[in-house]
């Protein structure tokens, strides 16, 4: 082990303590691959977590049983002859995320996009390690820049190099680390908190605009399932008869080469609550007499039939920012009538009553959910006049620009607490940090 004198792809950190040494992980460990069992075998996939199965998206920080979504029978660990590892094991993720790190809290085996690491203690403490794994996601890409994918294999893992302390230098740095990003971590959870508080606030705000009014007008209970009580001058009704709900277009649907047009339609992924996020907008080759059937229209309200559970329903109004355009099946296209504004109906349905409806009507299966164009006509509303709608969504609109401007200032102290802890590791295990009067 010899110490470092320069930057290389390999050792990114330069020059290190006269009393560190630069060296290769694969000195410093023991590697256990992961894999996955035929998904289709039934005898391979236990439904009480006999065995956790870790995928890269149960990866954050400390990985637990309950964080884990699938578990492996004995059957299933042997038809990939796949090893236990034991609480205290670093997994590493090779691809899909690459660069994710986190540490077992449980026994568990992994898939093989993560590299299971047991360090060597008596050379190199595990939670040193993991801090350091955990500065490389913006250093991996110098290995892999010249794969034609974006991830790594387990040799180039093994030979990832490590900056080495003594042993007792490590405990300091371990016991620095835990102190000071328990505080970052703790400021963290605060900004979280208040966004979630923010969200609940603004959510609370618009379902009392949108289902009680502005004005201090007495209400009614009403006698229409799933819809709670409204303004008595409100008129309780559906959905159906105030809108039309256009159907997209299914994917894979065959169109003639000669009789068809490519036009850009919209995903899934388009649609947020409140907003069209056209960062990335595909095309789609379609017969020129189903065109109609499928265009978009200025001041559609775009909604989604399904995901996640919590995406559920979530709607935002199409300005005609690409024309022309069409849009996928899982997308309705929501025609507001006269007695409808677009804007007024979007964000009813942000409000808890109309969440509560798609959650207790909707076809459920495990974190994704459903709907189809029969239930959405039939949602239960309570609509004031047209002037009353452009009332309440002037003023929802103002508050709006206020909770984004407080959720943005959060998100930006999180953002800047996220890169101080970033530099704090790194700056600790590269020795850049003199700790004899920190510790």
């Amino acid at each position: 082990m010899t110490a470092s004198n320069s930057v290389t792809e390999r050792n990114w950190f330069g020059v290190l303590p006269r009393t560190w040494a630069a060296t290769p992980l694969k000195y410093l460990a023991s590697f256990l691959p992961g894999g996955t069992p035929d998904t289709d075998n039934s005898q391979y996939w236990s439904s009480d977590h006999e065995i956790p199965w870790v995928a890269v998206g149960d990866m954050s920080g400390r990985v637990e049983v309950t964080q884990t979504k699938k578990a492996l029978t004995t059957l299933g660990m042997q038809s990939k002859r796949l090893q236990v590892g034991d609480p205290g094991t670093i997994l590493f993720a090779m691809y899909a995320s690459v660069g994710e790190v986190a540490v077992l809290a449980t026994t568990a085996t992994w898939n093989q996009a993560i590299l299971g690491i047991r360090s060597h203690e008596d050379i190199c403490r595990t939670m040193y390690l993991y801090y350091f794994l955990t500065t490389l996601k913006n250093v991996l890409p110098l290995l892999y820049r010249s794969n034609t994918q974006n991830n790594l294999n387990a040799d180039q893992v093994e030979n990832l190099v490590v900056p080495l302390p003594p042993t007792a230098l490590q405990d300091d740095i371990i016991r620095f680390l835990d102190r000071e990003t328990a505080k970052i971590d703790a400021l963290v959870a605060k900004q979280e908190q208040l966004i979630a508080t923010l969200q609940e606030d603004r959510i609370a705000t618009i379902t009392q605009a949108v289902t009680k009014g502005l004005r201090k007008e007495s209400c009614e209970v009403s006698k229409t399932p799933y819809l709670d009580s409204h303004p008595k001058s409100w008129v309780p009704t559906k959905l159906k008869y105030h809108a039309s709900v256009q159907t997209g277009i299914t994917l894979g649907k065959s169109a003639e080469v000669d009789r068809s047009v490519a036009l850009p339609y919209l995903r899934v992924a388009n649609v947020q609550a409140g907003s069209v996020n056209l960062a990335e907008v595909k095309e789609l080759a379609v017969n020129r007499s189903d065109v109609s059937s499928y265009l978009l229209r200025a001041g559609d309200v775009l909604m989604t039939e399904g995901g996640d559970i919590d995406k559920l329903g979530r709607g935002c109004v199409w300005n005609g920012e690409i024309d022309p355009c069409i849009h996928q099946n899982h997308i309705f296209a929501v025609r507001c009538g006269e007695s409808l504004t677009s804007k007024f109906l979007v964000y009813l349905l942000e409000t808890a009553h109309a969440r509560d409806y798609f959650m207790l009507t909707a076809k459920k299966t495990t974190n994704l959910a459903s709907t189809n164009s029969t239930t959405l006509k039939a949602l239960p509303i309570a609509l004031p006049t047209v002037l009353e709608q452009a009332e309440i969504v002037e003023f929802l609109d103002g508050r709006a620009d206020r909770f984004k401007q407080l959720t943005s200032a959060a998100a930006a102290i999180i953002e800047r607490l996220r890169e101080y802890r970033a530099a704090l590791i790194t700056d600790a295990v590269t020795g850049k940090i003199d700790l004899r009067e920190m510790v």
